[in-house]
């Protein structure tokens, strides 16, 4: 209704005084609008600092703790049944590592080699740890049970334990006991190589 200035100003519009010189007055929309505006131009001129999430740190090569896989191949000089023979074959080893902890490798060993002479092979799985606690390198030791496979004969289980020592390839010395064939010994070297860490 013209002149009633009440409704107008309850509708939120720009409202001035009638017969006023100069332009209306405006009045921010809202019980808060004008502090707002006034604290993020304040903001904007003094340059408040904005926190932004860091980066995670990137990892040192040196520090090799962490969930490791190992993949390549194995050979060894074995004795078994009074005779020596060649065995080569592959192995797959799954290690938590933890180099300044007492037990710094904790892990499993899967392996299988093939005679170079003699019928069929063995395969093996390892419980694995490790520490340089005892010297200057990693050293270790390993054990689980073996199985021996051929054409000519039943499977034979076994046991085994292993010593070891990291110096970039894994030399080890292995004794056990199958079954029919009796003990063994072997003396090999692993040039496995990390394929996945995590």
């Amino acid at each position: 209704m013209p002149g009633d200035r009440s409704r107008l100003g309850g509708d939120g519009h720009s409202v001035g005084r009638i017969g006023s010189p100069g332009p209306p007055r405006t009045r921010v929309c809202g019980p808060h609008g004008g502090s707002a505006v006034g604290l993020l131009a304040i903001a904007l001129v003094v340059g408040l600092p904005v926190t932004a999430a860091a980066d995670p740190p990137l990892r040192a090569s040196s520090d090799l703790d962490g969930l490791h896989v190992w993949l390549g191949p194995v050979g060894a000089a074995t004795r078994i049944e009074g005779g020596w023979d060649s065995a080569w074959g592959g192995n797959l080893a799954v290690l938590r590592v933890r180099e300044r902890a007492p037990l710094a490798i904790a892990g499993v060993w899967f392996g299988a080699a093939h005679y170079a002479v003699r019928d069929g092979g063995r395969a093996w799985i390892d419980g694995v740890v490790g520490t340089r606690r005892l010297g200057a390198r990693m050293l270790g030791a390993a054990a689980g049970p073996v199985i021996e496979l051929g054409d000519l004969h039943h499977p034979r289980v076994g046991a085994q334990t292993s010593i070891w020592c990291f110096a970039g390839v894994v030399p080890y010395a292995r004794a056990g006991v199958l079954q029919t064939s009796g003990v063994f010994v072997e003396v090999g070297i692993s040039l496995s190589v990390p394929a996945f860490r995590f």
